[in-house]
């Protein structure tokens, strides 16, 4: 069966373009720091990222362990929303590797947190020390919330006048700017550091930057040596980087469409609740009826050719990418309809009189 997989933009296939790109990319060793796509991929970022410069990584979990032992000592703290990818999805990396304690906060609906609470969270002189606070942006887990920028700002400068840097896992800061109409820089110049991925809405199949000073970076490249993450010819995956920076990221505003199509068909399907004006990047979460349950419709799902992501909260995820297209999206949404349809047909039938129940 071919499946239409909206599990997550992470499932993409390199096409043809980007193939040829990888296939053309001029290579060196990276430990002589002479990969000329490498540092191309590196100067570009970080100057689309209002930065002074860039560090490839392999991976955006491997981009923000590093910022996060950069920034850090063992035995801080770090502040982080409750709902953010470094805090629930990173494998405790945070904890493992850089001797750190989450101090998990409940942002808003978008997933900001505001001074005000980060405030309340900074520990006093005789506790285990404040070193770091986190933002997200997109915020997978909020739905692909795209943080206000005028909250930002405050918020990184308030903690910066605290002497606490700040961090931003920008993963999907592509789909924030297509979304807010701001650039990038824009976006993430008010971080101390900010890590963005390729391998999601622009598609590569590997890669990401993390961004900051001059120094900074020069630190972080030290602790990507000791991680494993030096590469010895990484122009081959920069190359794909590129390819995406320079043909995927104005495509984004297509995800956008398709998942606001996608959310606004789904909200009028009996048993599923969505806010669709919430949804403004590529992410779709849906809440399922409990008697119907979210693993069962993604199992209908399935038989019916649609991949789609069960949540811990007993939420279902859409998101679209690059290899969805508006066909797609329609077959998603009968899918979706005729896949809850059945649901509450069997739920209803289970709860006719005389119908025996197991124990």
């Amino acid at each position: 069966m071919q499946f239409i997989d909206l599990r997550s933009d992470t499932v993409t296939k390199p096409g043809v373009g980007m193939r040829q790109a990888m296939a053309r990319a001029d290579v060196g060793e990276e430990v002589y720091r002479e990969d000329p796509t490498a540092k191309d991929l590196e100067v570009r970022s970080a100057t689309a990222l209002g930065h002074e410069a860039g560090l490839f990584v392999p991976t955006g979990t491997m981009g923000n362990l590093i910022a996060l032992k950069t920034h850090t000592e063992p035995g801080q703290e770090v502040i982080l929303e409750t709902r953010s990818h470094i805090y629930n999805s990173e494998m405790g990396g945070f904890s493992a590797f850089c001797g750190l304690v989450a101090r998990p906060v409940d942002g808003d609906a978008t997933g900001m947190l505001s001074w005000e609470q980060v405030r309340q969270s900074i520990r006093p002189p005789h506790r285990s020390r404040t070193g770091l606070v986190c933002l997200e942006n997109t915020h997978n887990f909020a739905g692909g919330g795209v943080l206000l920028q005028s909250e930002v700002e405050v918020l990184c400068q308030r903690v910066r006048e605290s002497d606490i840097k700040v961090h931003l896992d920008g993963a999907r800061l592509g789909n924030a700017s297509a979304a807010s109409g701001k650039p990038l820089a824009e976006l993430a110049k008010s971080f101390d550091s900010v890590m963005f991925d390729f391998s999601k809405g622009l598609g590569a199949p590997a890669g990401a930057v993390l961004a900051g000073s001059a120094a900074f970076i020069d630190r972080a490249r030290r602790v990507r040596k000791l991680l494993g993450g030096e590469i010895h010819q990484p122009g081959i995956l920069a190359g794909a980087c590129l390819y995406g920076l320079e043909h995927q990221l104005p495509k984004l505003k297509e995800d956008h469409r398709r998942a606001k199509r996608l959310a606004s068909a789904l909200a009028t399907v009996t048993g599923i609740v969505i806010n669709a004006d919430r949804v403004t990047t590529n992410i779709v979460v849906v809440r399922v009826d409990p008697d119907c349950n979210a693993h069962r419709l993604a199992s209908e799902l399935r038989n019916r050719g649609v991949l789609a992501s069960t949540l811990d909260d007993g939420g279902l995820r859409f998101v679209t990418h690059l290899d969805v297209n508006d066909a797609n999206i329609d077959t998603a949404i009968e899918a979706v309809r005729d896949s809850m349809h059945a649901a509450l047909l069997s739920v209803e039938s289970s709860n006719l009189p005389g119908v025996a129940r197991g124990n």
